[in-house]
């Protein structure tokens, strides 16, 4: 387990390793949200000019 010491104390950190413990896989559905016949306004900047659909 691994210990952060500080000037405060020391506290004990369990689940500081459990990234090495990590899945590619995706939990979550996907859902798409955003379909060919959505309407979408984008105004106010350039971004928004160049993240129309052509």
């Amino acid at each position: 387990m691994a210990t952060l010491k500080s000037k405060l104390g020391k506290w004990e950190l369990p689940h500081v390793n459990l990234w090495k413990d990590r899945e590619v896989r995706i939990m979550a559905h996907k859902t798409p949200i955003i379909f060919p016949e959505t309407r979408i306004a984008t105004i106010g900047s350039c971004f928004a000019s160049e993240s129309r659909l052509r």
